[in-house]
């Protein structure tokens, strides 16, 4: 493993002490100079990846030591310090091929950081030299790392790999492609030159899969942003509640006390109706703010969705729809709440009975994984589809494509199925129907009260 040893060329002795007193207690070993020609004999007698300069320094000062050590070994890092008025050197210090500056006073995290970046690409130059397999000799990069025949372009997908040979600079990208489930994969893809006496002879490309990542970034910002809806929900949902009933009981009355053939009683009608759905607005967003915490027990899983799909047939049948089983013999129990992953799936098989048209078919599955312990739960149907731009949003509070709903039977499921470690994905193609897929980890958690 490559020893990271660190540079360190400063002419104030207090700032040698306190980096060097840093950088060695998170790891680092720490060579000191306090000015250039010190440190350009240290650098030619020991192996430096990465020299830390200050800028300005009597004799040679940092732009210089720069270039002399780039000219010595042009794959060294050099991070550059400087002070608020010396930007404008700093900038120049990037013409020089400086892998980064730091402003005065040092932030000790923005330091960190730039080390964490000048070792990352000595690693990823050494991985990639060594990376000489067969199946890559007299092949592009964009047939090994997208499976394409033709390069990439465009102002989504530009080349880091032509910028790098363009400007002998490095170059970052991140490309979005499908996968054959036309889901998104994303990929960093970094490029850097390569020198030999002060010429770029070549280039190295690195390409990362961040999709996971990514995802994990999005569930982390979307489950952000549903507790903070919960919250406000809650709120506003009981000071809405009291009100609404006193709207509707006054209207109902008013109703009793005319004919009833008065011409105002159509008006009535309207208001009471309206308060009602706005009754049934607020009890959603209670269900959406409750987040209570799942009180869980073993369950036999196929038992729960019979128990689901008993409830929901006869409403499928009045809208002149099917609905098949498919239940794995083979099902462990699952550690759960019951009452919550019921509503779930109820939640799921009543979306499915309203986007399906007379006729159709709402199937429902279960499996088990048992090399990643895992149980699956699908819902899927013959009706319509969604939408390609609506298949991100249909778990955000409040999207509805339904012209009398709330928009938060989605966002409640998702809710329970997080609390539950599990996950939830929706595949749809318009006009072959939609498969909504739960998958929850076996045994997750505790088991609440007495088994």
């Amino acid at each position: 493993m490559m020893e990271k040893t660190i540079l360190l060329v400063d002419d104030e002795p207090d700032i040698r002490e306190v980096l060097n007193i840093s950088l060695s207690d998170i790891g680092y070993k720490v060579l000191t100079a306090e000015n250039g020609a010190d440190a350009l004999n240290i650098f030619k007698n020991a192996d430096i990846p990465v020299v830390i300069t200050d800028i300005k320094m009597p004799g040679i000062d940092g732009i210089e030591l720069l270039r002399k050590i780039k000219h010595e070994n042009p794959e060294t890092e050099v991070i550059m310090l400087t002070g608020h008025g010396d930007l404008d050197l700093a900038i120049k210090s990037l013409k020089f091929e400086a892998t980064d500056f730091i402003t005065k006073p040092i932030n000790d995290d923005a330091l960190e950081l730039a080390l964490v970046r000048a070792f990352e690409k000595i690693a990823m130059r050494k991985k990639l030299r060594e990376y000489e397999k067969e199946e890559t000799i007299g092949r592009y990069c964009y047939e090994i790392t997208h499976r394409q025949n033709t390069p990439c372009s465009g102002e989504n997908h530009q080349c880091p790999l032509v910028q790098t040979l363009k400007t002998h600079k490095s170059s970052k990208e991140t490309h979005v492609h499908k996968d054959k489930n036309n889901n998104n994969i994303y990929y960093s893809i970094s490029a850097y030159p390569l020198f030999e006496n002060g010429q770029v002879i070549g280039a190295i490309e690195l390409s990362r899969d961040i999709t996971a990542d990514i995802n994990a970034r999005q569930a982390m910002m979307k489950q952000d942003k549903l507790a903070s809806i919960g919250r406000l929900s809650a709120g506003v949902a009981h000071e809405i509640n009291n009100p609404l009933t006193t709207i509707l009981t006054s209207t109902m009355l008013i109703q009793e006390d005319m004919a009833p053939d008065d011409p105002i009683q159509e008006e009535l009608e309207t208001i009471a109706n309206e308060t009602l759905r706005c009754r049934k607005i607020v009890t959603s967003l209670l269900d959406f703010a409750r987040q209570t915490k799942p009180a869980k027990k073993h369950y036999n899983i196929n038992k729960i969705v019979g128990e689901c799909i008993k409830l929901t047939r006869k409403q499928a049948t009045f809208h002149d729809l099917t609905i098949v089983s498919n239940l794995s013999d083979d099902m462990p129990t699952v550690l759960m709440d019951k009452d919550q992953i019921q509503q779930a799936v109820i939640n799921l098989i009543l979306n499915a009975t309203d986007a399906t048209d007379s006729g159709g078919t709402i199937t429902v599955s279960t499996q088990f994984i048992p090399q990643d312990k895992i149980v699956e739960i699908a819902i899927s149907d013959t009706g319509k589809g969604i939408l390609g731009e609506n298949t991100d949003k249909i778990f955000e509070p409040f999207f509805t494509t339904k012209d009398s709903g709330t928009g938060l039977g989605l966002a409640i499921t998702h809710g329970i199925i997080g609390q539950h470690g599990g996950t939830i994905n929706v595949k749809s193609n318009q006009s072959q129907g939609t498969t909504f897929t739960i998958k929850l980890p076996q045994n997750q958690g505790k088991q609440d009260g007495n088994p």
